[in-house]
């Protein structure tokens, strides 16, 4: 929903921008802005999918791995914020 939200917003701004000052660069780059973020977003839930079930794919190598980035999640402030940065889409560009 965050996506589809992002894009609704952005596609209203440039559609503001068009209509009221005539640029078109909004609506220009539309496609190239919304899947820069949709990638991202794909990336991000590949990545959380593994954190929540590669503990029981039956792999040792996945549940080491999953393991690795929990803890890493759980004790650097760095890994937690870039978490919830990905997790709510707060960053200012994708």
């Amino acid at each position: 929903m965050n996506l589809a939200l992002h894009d609704a917003f952005l596609l209203g701004d440039a559609l503001v921008a068009h209509l009221t000052t005539g640029d078109d660069s909004g609506l220009a780059g539309y496609a190239q802005a919304c899947l820069r973020r949709v990638w991202d977003y794909q990336e991000f839930s590949q990545w959380l999918s593994e954190v929540y079930h590669g503990t029981a794919a039956g792999d040792p190598f996945r549940a080491g791995t999953t393991l690795a980035r929990l803890r890493r999640l759980f004790t650097s402030p760095a890994a937690a914020a870039a978490f919830a940065e990905q997790y709510l889409g707060t960053a200012a560009r994708y």
